[in-house]
């Protein structure tokens, strides 16, 4: 699967999660969903470190090279302007 898809996944995964779980769990005040959306976030927002790296040289694809993020991972590395 290419990166982009892979990162295209996990920005609709995250939307999901905002409409299922966070936005519930404000308007009612359920304290067992709060958790589960704040569980969720971190659990994304852990994993994406690890799965949007560059298969060529292993750094981070959303990251450049001065150490900015950016919000997406384009189609070639920052680092070695590998493709993915």
């Amino acid at each position: 699967m290419k990166l982009e898809t892979k990162h295209n996944l996990w920005g609709l995964t995250t939307i999901v999660g905002v409409f299922a779980l966070a936005i519930p769990a404000i308007e009612t005040g359920n304290k067992l969903l709060l958790a589960a959306s704040l569980l969720w976030f971190l659990l994304l927002g852990t994993l994406q470190f690890r799965w949007f790296r560059c298969p060529n040289c292993g750094k981070l694809a959303f990251q450049t090279p001065k150490g900015l993020y950016v919000p997406s991972v384009g189609t070639r590395c920052r680092h070695c302007a590998a493709s993915y």
